[in-house]
Formats: C-alpha cells, structure tokens, sequence
C-alpha cells in the first residue's frame, strides 16, 4: 500500500500569523459602508484594472449532474491594497421550475504584500451592495449630460438598493421613479430611500411604458420571472437604458446606437439571451474599467442611445471585502480560526 506523503510547510510556523477572520452576515452587518466609501472604493478598483493595475479574469460557471444546482468560481487581485481574493457562489434550484431554494456566496481574501490571509466573509451583502454602486458608476459616466429622470424597473432586493446609490452618485436627478408587482418591495424600497437621503422620496411609477418614455436613465433590475420590459421604441433620442437582471427587452440592445459594458467578454458567458440567433453578439463599444480610467468614452453625443450591461466583477468584491476586512478589525469585529 502507497502511503502518501504531505510535505511539509515550507513557511516557517512562527513566521506569520496564519489565521484567518472569520466574518459573518452579522458581523457584516454591523459594519455597513456608507455609499460613498462604496462608490469611491469601487471607482478606484475598477479604474485601476482598466489602467492595468488589477486582475480580473472572466468567471467560471458550472452547472451539477441532473442541472440541480450551478456554481461560480472567480479570482481577483487589486494592487493597492495588495489583495487577492477568491469568491465561491452556488445556488441550489431543487424545484422542477428551477426556481432558487438556497444560495450560498463566500468570499476569501490575502493581503498580497505579506502573504498572510485576511477573511473569509459571507458574500451576500458585499454582492447586493456593490452591484447597484457599479451600475450608478456606469450611470453617472454614461448618462446625457442633463439628465433629470430616472426609472427603475423591478421591486426586489436590488431595486430597493439601486435608488439611493443613484442619487448618491448623480445629485442632479429630479426624480426617480420605481415600477414593480410586489407591493412590500415597494414600500421597502421608498422606506429605504427615504431612510437614506432624507427630506427626498422615491415616485412609484404605475405605467411603465409612460415612465420609460420620459426616462433619461433606465435600470432593468427585475428577476427573471417578471414579464415587464421596456421596448426600444419607447426610448427617447439620448436615453441611457442599463441592465443588471430582467427588465429591459434584448431589442434595448440590439437597436442601441452606443454599446458599454463591465466587461464583454463575461457578457458572453453571462448574456447569451442577448445573442444574435447565430450566438454572435454586436460589438461592445467601451468597456467601465476603460471608461473610469479615461481610455474610452462612455458615449459619443447626447442624442445616442446608450445600453449598458452591468455584469458583476469580482475586483469590485475583493475591493469591497478589503475595506470591510480593514473596517471590522478597527471595530474589533469577526472571529480568528486556525484554518491551516
């Protein structure tokens, strides 16, 4: 019988603290970045990967034996704060209309100038609050110059999240309209807006084709049952029309005289009901991370059409999990286990 042999660590035992922080959805909460370290964090994480200063290789996605579950690996690394970092997702369907019965998303952090591990953080948070903080950068960098109106288009968690990052990140807007079926979404979401930017309130829209013609912005956030979209004809001449979810027809796409995206390449991974029926796809005119760093235009005039595509990057995870790390440490939160 062959007796495998573990080799022995090449580190030495007392050269670095090996542990790892431990923080929950608790701890997590307890933290709660305000929306402008949020935005800030993740402008600089993404505009230093369009500078070439970070990584961020497109996501792996696999799908169980019996298509009862799918998983996502991806990897990340920023150099300043010198940080890698891992993040795990699985969602497990179940029913026979694949609808989500549990999800699990994990994040997994080193400090990349000294080697040692940092946290291993539930990821939930980190990937509802990041999402809407890098659709409002896309906004803010790809809208028309005068824009007064926004609609967003959904009543889930992310349409609750979207709103006040839109308003933290573009002061100018006037207004900004919410169009959904689910009644507690709603309310949750103008509580919600009003709980962060006092004295200011959110408008339920109550016809989505009315609201989307007036729209200057539009954000599709809706989940993958809905059956509400706007169409392209109802966009006027400049509007700027952003999908995260559902919401928003592919014709949005397809018709757009302007094309940005996080990154094209995972759009392809990630986007394929937005494919030609030859599995091509139109060419994406700018990347954010090009944007943010000032290689490429978010938009040529005013009057185009822009779509966006807002799929999420994993740099903006490991940026996000960085700050809470540092955040929880000087709040004296988490747990240290001994993993290795």
């Amino acid at each position: 019988m062959t007796t495998v042999v573990i080799p022995e660590d090449l580190h030495k035992a007392d050269d670095l603290d090996h542990s790892v922080t431990l923080l929950s959805r608790e701890d997590i909460a307890k933290i709660a970045l305000d929306h402008k370290t949020l935005l800030s964090t993740i402008e600089t994480a993404l505009g230093d990967l369009g500078r070439g200063q970070a990584l961020n290789p497109t996501k792996i996605e696999m799908e169980s034996p019996g298509q009862k579950a799918m998983a996502y690996a991806m990897l990340g690394a920023q150099s300043d704060p010198a940080t890698v970092g891992m993040k795990l997702s699985y969602k497990f369907f179940g029913g026979p209309k694949r609808q989500m019965q549990r999800y699990y998303t994990t994040l997994l952090i080193f400090d990349d100038a000294t080697g040692q591990p940092l946290a291993l953080a539930d990821c939930s948070w980190i990937t509802a609050a990041r999402t809407p903080a890098v659709s409002a950068l896309m906004a803010r960098a790809a809208m028309p110059r005068h824009a007064k109106k926004a609609l967003i288009v959904g009543s889930g968690m992310q349409a609750q999240y979207a709103g006040p990052m839109l308003l933290e990140a573009i002061p100018q807007l006037e207004e900004i309209a919410l169009f959904g079926r689910y009644e507690t979404g709603l309310e949750k979401a103008q509580a919600f807006f009003t709980q962060c930017h006092p004295g200011q309130s959110l408008k339920i829209a109550p016809d989505l084709e009315m609201a989307a013609r007036e729209a200057d912005i539009l954000i599709g956030v809706s989940g993958p049952a809905s059956l509400d979209q706007v169409q392209a004809d109802w966009l006027k001449p400049g509007a700027l029309s952003l999908l995260v979810g559902y919401g928003l027809n592919a014709d949005c796409f397809h018709k757009a005289d302007y094309r940005i995206a996080t990154s094209e390449e995972q759009m392809h991974v990630t986007g394929t009901d937005f494919a030609l029926p030859d599995g091509s796809f139109p060419k994406i005119n700018a990347e954010l991370p090009d944007i943010l760093a000032g290689n490429k235009p978010a938009r040529i005039h005013d009057e185009q059409k822009v779509f966006a595509y807002n799929s999420g990057l994993v740099i903006t995870d490991v940026a996000v999990g960085r700050a809470l790390y540092n955040a929880a440490v000087a709040q004296g939160l988490g747990r240290k286990i001994s993993l290795w």
